[in-house]
């Protein structure tokens, strides 16, 4: 039964290993981002003091990895910031060709699904009247593209 096993086992390690090894043959140096398949990519810019109510304060843009290729589109985006305990403001995440509202410090939205992954995403702060400025900090925000 030992002997068995040990050969089950040598067996497995070699069809792991030929799997990896076409693996890496049908990816190539490029990774699997230009295979077309799902990715996603991570960004966190700095923080913003949103000072002036009724003025937009936009973050830096996130740009996306150079490894992405044109065509690929996202198919959701996941944020999340942080705002001092009593302070609003009103939120947006956008892209070039729209703006979405965003209803909470942190979620997900497919609203910006089937618009090019390749384009910078930024955040987008406003103090609603009466509000007193804050600092907006830990930006995140997770894109997920196929």
């Amino acid at each position: 039964m030992n002997m068995m096993s040990a050969m089950t086992k040598r067996r497995f390690k070699w069809h792991v290993m030929a799997l990896m090894g076409l693996a890496c043959l049908l990816v190539g140096p490029l990774g699997p981002v230009a295979l077309g398949v799902p990715g996603s990519w991570v960004g966190e810019p700095s923080g913003v003091r949103v000072a002036v109510a009724g003025r937009a304060t936009d973050s830096e843009r996130i740009r996306p990895s150079s490894e992405i290729a044109a065509g690929h589109r996202l198919q959701s985006v996941r944020w999340r910031f942080s705002i001092a305990p009593g302070h609003r403001v009103d939120a947006w995440l956008c892209h070039p060709a729209q703006c979405i509202p965003l209803s909470s410090q942190q979620g997900q939205s497919d609203a910006l699904a089937g618009k090019s992954a390749t384009q910078p995403l930024w955040f987008r702060f406003r103090l609603p009247d009466g509000a007193t400025a804050v600092s907006v900090t830990q930006l995140q925000l997770i894109a997920e593209f196929r």
